[in-house]
């Protein structure tokens, strides 16, 4: 059974460019950071609101 979750927007700063990354649609910070290894990001770190 899929646990249902509320999806999150994370806020991460990519430590390249300092440019602020938002990943939308994803219930845990380990599901963002999957995302933006995906996105061949691996040194984003995350930002707190």
């Amino acid at each position: 059974m899929k646990k249902i979750c509320k999806s999150n927007n994370f806020r991460f700063v990519n430590l390249r460019n300092d440019k602020v990354i938002i990943i939308k649609g994803v219930c845990t910070k380990k599901q963002a950071f999957d995302k933006l290894k995906k996105r061949g990001i691996d040194d984003a770190i995350y930002l707190r609101k």
